[in-house]
């Protein structure tokens, strides 16, 4: 994948966990999914390209948004 794809996807989904939290109907356990989901992409560029903890913090963030949308 290239970087600028890379750059792009994580971008919409930045975008999209934050239209998700602000215009949809959520419980307090939907609105917390979502948040520690924004919460985990916000921390990635802490990290240093494509070590363990980018991959770590990627994977929680992906949960907790598979998360909201199965439970």
């Amino acid at each position: 994948m290239k970087k600028i794809t890379h750059q792009i996807l994580y971008a919409l989904i930045i975008i999209n966990l934050t239209v998700l939290f602000f215009f949809a109907e959520l419980t307090l356990f939907g609105k917390m999914v979502i948040l520690f989901s924004l919460f985990f992409m916000a921390m990635l560029p802490l990290g240093k390209k494509g070590g363990v903890y980018h991959i770590i913090t990627s994977t929680l963030g992906l949960i907790f948004f598979l998360i909201y949308f199965f439970v």
